[in-house]
């Protein structure tokens, strides 16, 4: 039992069960069988897209602020350069 948006948990985490016993009736419905499934790439295409939403308000307080964003600029280079974030990600550039 899961909770949260079906689809996405679906897509992120699951796969449909193929197989012997994958199909089962209960009275009329046929519900779908899953089984835990990770896909490296829309793992990789979450955690970039959680990264930036992250890192964007962090960015904005920042400036809001007044505060030094050399040490900042330091943490998310590094940050985006170990998740392998193409240039166009780099919001602060």
């Amino acid at each position: 039992m899961n909770h949260g948006q079906a689809g996405t948990i679906r897509q992120l985490s699951y796969a449909a069960a193929l197989g012997k016993g994958a199909t089962v009736r209960i009275g009329s419905a046929e519900p779908t069988a899953f089984r835990k499934h990770v896909d490296p790439d829309r793992m990789a295409l979450l955690g970039l897209t959680a990264a930036k939403g992250l890192a964007r308000p962090v960015w904005r307080e920042f400036i809001y602020a007044g505060w030094d964003r050399d040490l900042l600029r330091e943490f998310f280079e590094a940050t985006f350069d170990r998740l392998e974030a193409t240039p166009t990600l780099r919001f602060w550039r």
